[in-house]
């Protein structure tokens, strides 16, 4: 099953019902004395039951090195990761070596991209966002994502030459601007 966090800096009561009463796993606050009045769910906060540097991480991934440094931080436990032009690359490469990545999100669309990433997904998201409707459309999303294509093992039993021919994969379609492109070559 998918976390479902949301962040509620700087606190806002109405957003923080809003996650409750959708079924938000956990609230990153300022002060977990907030939520405590609303209701039983996990808080990260200085005060909280996941404390910020010692029980969840948080971290910007803006080169390899911070790709590397998540990886070591999710060793010690689960680490939230934020990127500046959110792009799926540094997130594939995390979910491909660990299981305890939660993708900072804004939205549905970012929700659902986080949660297939190498159809496996993320471990689950961290919604930042100042609207308690979208905080339902993610939490419908999040409660969807458990049904990932299921992966399997196979046996290579043989490989057969077919000539030439032209392959091309391309997934990056729908993040492309107008007036952005691909330079495209083929040298196998």
């Amino acid at each position: 099953m998918k976390q479902f966090w949301v962040d509620i800096r700087p606190w806002r009561k109405n957003l923080a019902t809003a996650a409750i009463e959708s079924g938000a796993d956990t609230l990153v606050v300022d002060d977990a004395e907030h939520v405590r009045e609303l209701g039983r769910v996990t808080t990260v906060a200085e005060n909280g039951d996941l404390v910020p540097g010692k029980d969840v991480f948080e971290i910007e991934i803006v080169d390899k090195a911070t790709e590397e440094e998540a990886l070591r931080l999710a060793a010690r436990g689960p680490v939230i990761v934020r990127t500046r032009d959110w792009t799926v690359i540094p997130l594939e490469n995390l979910v491909a070596q660990s299981s305890r990545i939660i993708a900072a999100v804004t939205n549905a669309d970012e929700a659902t991209l986080a949660l297939t990433a190498l159809e496996r997904g993320t471990a689950g998201i961290l919604l930042s966002t100042d609207d308690p409707a979208e905080i339902r459309r993610v939490a419908e999303t999040v409660a969807g994502a458990g049904a990932a294509v299921p992966l399997t093992t196979f046996e290579v039993t043989r490989i057969v030459p077919v000539g030439m021919g032209d392959r091309v994969c391309v997934d990056t379609c729908s993040l492309l601007t107008d007036g952005e492109g691909m330079l495209v070559g083929n040298t196998s």
